[in-house]
């Protein structure tokens, strides 16, 4: 009888100390996406020529670029701007860029991603035509 009580706590003992493999896996970390940049453009995607009037007949947008860093695969990730304070959020699942349209505004114009010091300005002046404006 007692050998029994014996190898009746060996074997509760056992059973207790063992592990399964699952429990000591680390949990997947989602991986972090990363803006590298954002800058006003056509809304083609064509940079602004500089110093040249900018026509309201004309489309323009925000080219936003970001990557993921990690090993783990890319999941639907969103990502918050602002352009002359109003807030644009867009969704990234894998590297690359992203064109959202916006409307400039006569003067300077700026972009940021939220929460960091990346950021673009552009100054929008109006194209007058042939108007000449005699002081």
């Amino acid at each position: 009888m007692k050998i029994l009580k014996y190898l009746l706590v060996v074997v509760v003992l056992v059973i207790i100390s063992c592990d399964s493999d699952d429990d000591n896996a680390a949990a997947p970390t989602n991986p972090l996406l990363v803006a590298t940049s954002i800058n006003f453009v056509k809304a083609n995607g064509n940079d602004l020529d500089t110093f040249t009037c900018a026509k309201f007949s004309d489309s323009y947008a925000v080219r936003v670029d970001a990557r993921f860093e990690g090993d783990e695969r890319p999941v639907a990730t969103r990502l918050d701007f602002t352009v002359n304070g109003d807030i644009y959020s867009v969704t990234f699942s894998s590297n690359g860029s992203k064109l959202i349209p916006v409307n400039l505004i006569p003067g300077n114009n700026t972009a940021q991603i939220s929460g960091s010091n990346i950021f673009s300005s552009t100054l929008f002046t109006v194209d007058q035509g042939d108007f000449v404006e005699v002081p």
